[in-house]
């Protein structure tokens, strides 16, 4: 008889005692074979990790059962939605909680206050269509809108193409419903704080270690709409600043569950506010020779306010241009010298009517003379062309060769006016190690994604990304930006986190975290 290591003893209990409760509930889908849990061990990350099972809730006092379960027997729980996480953060050794499934309701629109209910696992797309009857939609738009759910948007506090506008989902984040390790559930509202017994005490444990951090944060935490690294410590330090004192009035603890990537608790409902439609959209392309070249002319576009600029470069547009499906689309864009351009720029804008758009593609014409112009106002050729935004991701990474463009250093972010001086320091570095990369870009709010191409078999190409990892580190912190601007921290970029925020203030997210989840 093969002898089993005690350590695996002892969690095989703990897990079929979890089962069996969870079972006996009549309303829990318990997923445990090994096909299941290699079914969730990946996500969009690089990462696949093997879960130790999976649990799926049909209500949300399921999903507080399954919490309450888990902790009694010490078996740690991952939140998960669709799985669009990038930087592994819905991948680990721990029973997933998918959300996805059954908890997809959507509450009524409140037209008046603009808001509306939701559970976690309500697709982004399905509540914009449920919204959009009223006028109103959901300001985040992220280009995995089909199937990315609001719980992982929460947790990762997405953003999207019309962050210049609508900023980040913590910025149309009202309240949140929130089971503890523990199994309680709390109500995080403003002002929640001085109702509750329990969210009080909650936030006077945290409201503490914010406060004997505060010169760290004020410090350390970069001025800029895009950061997503750590707890936001920076935006709960600022509430506690402007609260009435001796209360904590103005503190709204669901800004802190907003890109939590999910290790605070569970979030088991929300209430989002809602935008007005833009009554009319417009979309012009600009071609350049080259990625430089583009985000040089950046500030000047910026002036013609428009709702956002994307950045996609040539070895995105290579990869259209090869695939069947995409390839009808390049259609539409501005040719460079009779050549398929180095770089283009998406500039959209809202407007009042048509009029009102065209005026804003003759200004933008006057800002960048020099670029290469398409202008659209057809709904249907602006729809295809930001198809082709969002599966940029897809095209790269279907690249056929050994040095592949590789995430990790994607999520950098600096002050906008400075992106193209930005750029052109991290091509620099990236030709000391005689390497290139693939970029894209919410190039608006000073967002560039960079992904190395580099072969991770390699230990010289492995030695290289965490020599770039290093170096992005130190070259953001000295443009005032951030490492983690938009995908999350997850396991790509814990160690960049760790360089970038210091010992003090990581100190600080495991006390916080240590307040949520003792156990």
């Amino acid at each position: 008889m093969s002898r089993i290591p005690l350590p695996q003893i002892a969690v095989s209990d703990r897990l079929q005692a979890v089962a069996g409760e969870c079972s006996g509930r009549g309303d829990v889908d318990v997923r445990f074979g090994r096909h299941d849990r290699m079914l969730y061990a990946t996500d969009a990350s690089q990462y696949q990790v093997e879960p130790l099972g999976v649990l799926v809730p049909h209500t949300t006092a399921a999903a507080r059962a399954i919490v309450e379960s888990c902790s009694r027997h010490k078996v740690p729980v991952l939140p998960r939605g669709g799985g669009t996480s990038l930087a592994g953060q819905t991948v680990n050794e721990a029973v997933v909680l998918d959300c996805s499934q059954y908890l997809c309701g959507i509450g009524p629109v409140d037209v008046e206050r603009r808001s509306v209910e939701v559970e976690p696992g309500v697709v982004l797309d399905d509540l914009r269509r449920a919204t959009a009857p009223f006028g109103l939609t959901f300001g985040p738009e992220v280009s995995t809108a089909t199937h990315a759910t609001l719980g992982g948007m929460i947790a990762n506090c997405s953003a999207g193409l019309h962050s210049l506008i609508y900023g980040m989902t913590d910025e149309h984040l009202q309240a949140v419903d929130l089971v503890l390790a523990d199994g309680r559930m709390l109500h995080f509202s403003a002002g929640a704080a001085d109702g509750d017994e329990d969210v009080g005490e909650l936030t006077r444990r945290v409201a503490e270690i914010v406060l004997e951090v505060s010169d760290e944060i004020d410090a350390r935490y970069p001025l800029i709409r895009r950061n997503v690294g750590g707890y936001k410590l920076d935006r709960l330090l600022a509430q506690i600043r402007s609260s009435t004192p001796k209360t904590f009035d103005a503190v709204n603890l669901a800004q802190l569950i907003a890109g939590s990537e999910g290790t605070l608790g569970l979030v088991t409902g929300a209430v989002l506010d809602l935008v007005p439609l833009p009554p009319a959209r417009g979309l012009a392309v600009l071609g350049f020779a080259d990625v430089h070249s583009a985000l040089d002319t950046l500030t000047a576009i910026l002036k013609t306010e428009p709702s956002a600029v994307e950045l996609l470069d040539g070895t995105i547009l290579s990869a259209a241009e090869g695939h069947e499906s995409y390839r009808s689309l390049l259609a539409n864009l501005p040719s460079v010298d009779g050549l398929c351009p180095g770089a283009v720029l998406y500039v959209d804008y809202f407007g009042s009517d048509e009029s009102t758009i065209k005026d804003s593609f003759e200004q933008l014409q006057r800002a960048v003379p020099d670029a290469s112009h398409a202008h659209c106002l057809d709904m249907q050729t602006q729809s295809d062309l930001w198809k082709l935004r969002k599966v940029s991701l897809s095209l790269m990474s279907g690249v056929v060769e050994d040095r592949k463009p590789v995430g990790m250093l994607e999520d950098c972010a600096v002050p906008p006016e400075q992106l193209a001086e930005f750029q052109q320091e991290f091509s620099a570095m990236l030709k000391q190690h005689d390497r290139e990369a693939t970029w894209y870009a919410h190039a608006s709010v000073g967002l560039l994604h960079i992904r190395p191409r580099l072969d991770l078999r390699e230990e010289t190409d492995r030695r290289i990304l965490r020599q770039l990892a290093e170096g992005a580190t130190a070259l953001v912190r000295r443009y005032g930006g951030t490492v983690s601007g938009e995908h999350g921290d997850g396991r790509a970029r814990a160690d960049m986190i760790r360089d970038f925020y210091g010992p003090v203030l990581m100190d600080a997210f495991r006390r916080i975290k240590a307040v949520f989840d003792p156990l």
